[in-house]
């Protein structure tokens, strides 16, 4: 029999390795992962039976309510749960240890497992039938209640908390995503993806257990907590490797973070699976630490590139205060025995404030070399996202059909996001939106002088009242150019004297030094130079006519 084997030529090999999808279906696909993600969370999270009230520690490790959903229920956040029996009667011996927002800050491995078995009983409990609880009243009497559970918890009973944990992770992949589509194969760019990724599994994983009424199942919440953890390695991993290669591209850098994957994703795991959790902890410290230090050996290499060094410094600010609220907040106060400051969805709502810089250094800065127009593929995909949740929420919470749903989205969209969109871009920018009828002012202005010297200054002056440089130069018009030019990758633009084109102006860093000079400048200056031009060949032609007339 004779085998046929198929070749694939090398040529055919190197152009599917070149394929490159457009920015927009890149993200779209990061975007539907994480959509996915998050539809995941909200079903497991209200596929769990559900009681009206949800349980905590407050306090000497008392057992309290914490939250009561059921308007019905005489039961009020605060009171204090002394015992729980199963539905026969018999007395869980449940301890404080299940219901814990976060069993990692207990003191050891066994305790934190022991919290899993304990929820896990509660929660075969809770499905054999009610349990019973006794409650402390005033008279330190105890007054016992049955407690039914419905096979579902509602949606819009989950807590605030769960909505910023979930929401944080959701902005950490948009962003990441963003810079990623438009950079793709960038190490600095795959970082910064990764990091969003690695927060999202960690925020979405943690806002299910954390936000739970009573319990979750043994097996169920042992792999959320696992999945938690390697969220926050990988969170970890993706900001170490990216201030590896941002700005500066750092000798040995792919070296650096293979061997920093090795040890955060690799070593560091099987260590936790052999010591205690204050490892982790303790790990989350030192990769804080590692982070600052390479944030510094950056600066130090960037000190003498202001674009480079004012990048970095957003992002290298947004980075300390966003991890170092985490480590402040919750990794030092666990290591000492002590309670975390806020809670677990407060401090990922501070994390976020990283790829807030992000998103801020890309507009004004330029950072991964991103083009001006990649603020345009974001606005898209949140106008996109504002319309389908808008519709979504319409058609859940006001019983609305499809079509008038859509209909109610685009006028909010229209009327609401759109001029918001344009407020929120001018102050990221720093860039004041004039329409066409108030360059006409500024030309006319202009080409009203009487002489040369005085349109050189009301020039200057219309220039610094449009873009306001931090400062004015005259440099020599060597390359006889007769249109803006952008110098040294948007520092400062260059243009010709309205009359003397020997000369050019040159502006230095735009919105008083907030942001570069980009191409949407250099083409308003255009135009309104071809204004000012147009209006002085109006004049001539005027004064031409006048002398012409008998």
């Amino acid at each position: 029999m004779r085998v046929m084997r198929f070749v694939m030529p090398g040529n055919v090999i190197n152009k599917l390795k070149n394929v490159a999808l457009a920015p927009v279906r890149l993200m779209a696909m990061v975007l539907f992962m994480c959509t996915a993600i998050l539809a995941l969370a909200i079903m497991l999270a209200t596929n769990q039976p559900s009681v009206g009230f949800s349980l905590g520690v407050e306090g000497d490790e008392q057992v309290v309510i914490t939250n009561v959903t059921d308007k019905s229920s005489d039961l009020s956040v605060g009171q204090t749960v002394a015992s729980i029996k199963d539905v026969y009667g018999h007395e869980l011996l449940v301890t404080y240890h299940a219901f814990l927002e976060e069993p990692d800050i207990l003191p050891s491995r066994e305790e934190m497992l022991y919290a899993f078995f304990l929820s896990g009983l509660l929660f075969e409990a809770l499905e054999i039938g009610p349990l019973q609880l006794a409650l402390e009243t005033s008279g330190n009497e105890q007054e016992w209640i049955q407690v039914f559970a419905t096979e579902s918890r509602p949606i819009g009973t989950l807590p605030v908390d769960f909505w910023l944990q979930t929401g944080a992770g959701f902005f950490a992949v948009l962003i990441g995503s963003w810079v990623w589509s438009l950079r793709p194969k960038q190490q600095s760019t795959i970082s910064l993806l990764l990091s969003g990724f690695g927060l999202q599994i960690s925020a979405t994983t943690a806002a299910i257990y954390s936000t739970r009424e009573i319990a979750l199942s043994e097996k169920v919440f042992f792999a959320l907590h696992v999945t938690n953890l390697f969220g926050t390695l990988l969170f970890g991993f993706g900001l170490v490797s990216l201030f590896l290669t941002f700005p500066k591209v750092l000798k040995l850098a792919k070296e650096g973070a293979s061997v920093s994957f090795f040890l955060i994703m690799v070593l560091l795991p099987a260590a936790l699976m052999i010591g205690g959790l204050h490892i982790f902890y303790q790990a989350i410290v030192v990769i804080f630490l590692v982070i600052l230090l390479l944030i510094i050996v950056q600066y130090l290499y960037s000190r003498h590139n202001i674009v480079d060094r004012r990048s970095l410094g957003l992002l290298g600010l947004g980075a300390l205060i966003g991890s170092g609220s985490f480590v402040i907040t919750r990794a030092l106060p666990t290591l000492f025995g002590a309670p975390g400051f806020v809670s677990q969805g407060e401090s990922f709502v501070l994390i976020t404030l990283v790829y807030l810089a992000v998103a801020i250094s890309v507009q004004r800065y330029h950072v991964f070399d991103l083009p001006i127009w990649s603020a345009r593929l974001l606005y898209y995909f949140c106008g996109a996202l504002l319309l389908v949740s808008l519709d979504a929420l319409l058609i859940w919470g006001l019983s609305f059909d499809r079509m008038s749903a859509l209909s109610v989205s685009l006028l909010t969209v229209t009327l609401f996001y759109l001029p918001l969109r344009e407020w929120f871009q001018a102050k990221l920018t720093g860039r004041a939106f004039r329409k066409t009828n108030a360059f006409l002012g500024f030309a006319d202005f202009v080409a009203r002088s009487h002489d040369a010297q005085e349109m050189q200054v009301r020039w200057k002056e219309v220039l610094a009242n449009i873009y306001r440089p931090l400062g004015f130069s005259y440099v020599p018009n060597t390359d006889n150019i007769s249109k803006a030019k952008i110098v040294r990758h948007g520092e400062g633009i260059q243009i010709p004297f309205i009359r003397d084109h020997t000369i050019c102006v040159e502006m230095v860093w735009a919105s008083n030094g907030a942001r570069l000079f980009d191409s949407q400048d250099r083409k308003s200056l255009d135009q309104l130079r071809d204004m000012v031009l147009e209006l002085l060949k109006g004049q001539a032609a005027v004064s031409y006519t006048h002398l012409t007339l008998p």
